[in-house]
């Protein structure tokens, strides 16, 4: 698949490699994940919330506010 290098392609790039970072990272502080995302990527702090709440409301991570961690979306097991 050809690399896009235009808005939509930068910004799918972007997502997919702070989704890489959090899998199977465990529980991640929140500041901590802003900071390595301002840090290796360049991005502001608002702009990685708003990815992760992209990712958020795909279920492919959570962000606990309460405790200020970030981690994967683990699906629970239903027994029935």
């Amino acid at each position: 698949m050809a690399t896009r290098r235009d808005g939509s392609g930068i910004k799918r790039e972007r997502l997919l490699k702070i989704h890489g970072m959090i899998k199977g990272a465990g529980d991640i502080p929140l500041g901590r994940f802003l900071a390595t995302c301002s840090y290796t990527m360049g991005l502001n702090h608002s702009t990685t919330k708003k990815y992760l709440g992209d990712l958020v409301a795909l279920d492919m991570i959570e962000v606990d506010e309460a405790t200020d961690l970030v981690r994967e979306h683990v699906p629970q097991a239903v027994n029935g």
